[in-house]
């Protein structure tokens, strides 16, 4: 609860700070990755969070915003995104292309 408001809040670093040092207990709580995913991205570590959203795309290879966090890092890192994460980047950006606001 204290990490959803930090990073409701814009404080990123608390949140990642409150939720790292459990990810061992986390398991397949993919709720949890996702919150830890995002807490990395913002505070630039950009290595776990491709990490995990690989990991969550496999957890649930159904759920578009792993595959577009996913796609996102990889993205930033300068990885060529491949299968259903470059679908999911394109779709979005082909969405803000035409007004519909896809990323933002």
């Amino acid at each position: 609860a204290a990490a959803r408001a930090a990073l409701r809040g814009g404080r990123f670093a608390e949140a990642y700070a409150l939720l790292r040092p459990a990810v061992a207990e986390a398991g397949r709580d993919a709720e949890f990755l996702g919150l830890l995913a995002l807490a990395a991205v913002r505070v630039g570590s950009d290595g776990e969070a491709l990490v995990l959203y690989r990991h969550l795309a496999d957890l649930q290879p159904d759920r578009s915003r792993w595959r577009m966090g996913l796609a996102l890092v990889q993205q930033r890192l300068g990885l060529e995104s491949e299968g259903p994460a470059a679908a999911a980047l394109a779709d979005a950006q082909s969405a803000a292309d035409d007004g519909g606001g896809g990323l933002g």
